[in-house]
């Protein structure tokens, strides 16, 4: 059974830890979209090194329950993977 879409705002994201892709296209792309919704991420760690496609591994530790934001996340790469693979 799959969960309920929720939308995002960016401004819930803004507290969470960021990696940033530091190219200029990339880098110039985020901070448009955070600036255009007023918002300033929390760049954590910079990265201007491109790599392979990771596989993606959602964990949960044991009895605890995901945060709301931790849940819309694992929607939205649910989704997403299930687009890239059809």
């Amino acid at each position: 059974m799959t969960s309920p879409v929720r939308s995002v705002r960016l401004a819930e994201l803004a507290e969470e830890p960021m990696v940033l892709l530091d190219l200029p296209h990339s880098r110039d792309y985020f901070q448009r979209i955070f600036s255009s919704a007023g918002v300033t991420p929390t760049v954590r760690y910079r990265s201007a090194v491109t790599t392979p496609a990771l596989a993606v591994v959602l964990l949960t530790a044991a009895n605890t329950r995901p945060t709301r934001r931790a849940q819309a996340i694992a929607q939205l790469c649910r989704e997403r993977l299930r687009i890239l693979t059809e």
